[in-house]
């Protein structure tokens, strides 16, 4: 693979199949697995914030053949060299989170193509959306459904070192699950909620199956909902600290979220070039 000196060499290709082993496997949740891929040494992914990979997985079951494909966002810092991680929802009836979870990690490997996606956090707050020019963003708006938070998780992994030096945008995260249990690295964004609070992350849990404990407590930090995204819940969340200027909205979900999402911004008259759907 090409790279100018000075830069680490990249794994991927974006017209290529390359194969990774997967070197672990985790249980995040009951029905969600964060893989582990082995770049090479040395090598980074060559995606940018923002972008995706295609992954396929070759398998035969009785005797037959046969590849599953797929998109995922890769969740870890694009900057890692050596190493690649993905989050992957198994579905009941889903044949690639269900392949994967039979893989044996150190004897499995996956088939990677990429860097895909035309919406790139440059760093500093610039984004460049739909191969447009770069564009400053002072507040990004991330309104994520159950695994929908994966490419929210890579932007906010770049964000985080410049956060640490009063740089980047401020971020409002609006994760939605069913359940408690469903909420993915609650943990780490709660935590992040609490370090670059209200000036650089704000953080909002929904959800709309909850159990009878799910009322806010005094001493939660973080705004607890029950229920769906509603416009008003929108319009709290695009509310900035500077006034001139108009958020980037990203939503990432199953396709009645993204639809739901887009039909109440349009109606609340949010730009279409601040409106991204991954």
């Amino acid at each position: 693979s090409s790279s100018s000196a000075g830069e680490a060499p990249v794994a991927l290709h974006p017209d290529e199949w390359r194969s990774f082993p997967v070197t672990d496997m985790q249980q995040l949740t009951a029905d969600c697995l964060l893989l582990k891929l082995n770049l090479g040494a040395g090598k980074v992914s060559g995606l940018k914030p923002g972008q995706h990979v295609n992954v396929r997985l070759s398998d035969r079951r009785q005797g037959v053949s046969y590849s599953i494909e797929r998109r995922y966002t890769p969740i870890s810092d694009p900057q890692v060299k050596g190493a690649l991680e993905l989050l992957v929802k198994v579905y009941p009836d889903g044949k690639m989170g269900q392949a994967i979870s039979n893989l044996l990690p150190s004897s499995s490997s996956l088939e990677l193509q990429g860097p895909l996606g035309d919406l790139i956090y440059q760093g500093k707050g610039l984004f460049s959306i739909r191969n447009g020019k770069p564009e400053m963003i002072h507040h990004v708006v991330m309104l994520a459904a159950g695994s929908g938070i994966t490419p929210m998780l890579q932007l906010l992994r770049s964000m985080i070192p410049e956060w640490r030096v009063g740089d980047g945008p401020l971020v409002t995260l609006v994760s939605c699950n069913r359940q408690e249990e469903q909420i993915i690295f609650r943990e780490d964004l709660e935590r992040l909620a609490r370090d670059f609070g209200p000036k650089k992350f704000r953080l909002r849990l929904l959800l709309s199956q909850p159990t009878s404990s799910w009322q806010k407590r005094a001493q939660d930090t973080v705004p607890k909902f029950t229920g769906h995204l509603t416009e008003l819940m929108l319009v709290e969340a695009l509310v900035g600290t500077e006034e001139d200027s108009v958020p980037l909205v990203l939503s990432c979900g199953p396709e009645a979220f993204d639809e739901a999402v887009v039909r109440h911004l349009n109606q609340l008259g949010h730009p279409k070039d601040r409106q991204y759907v991954f």
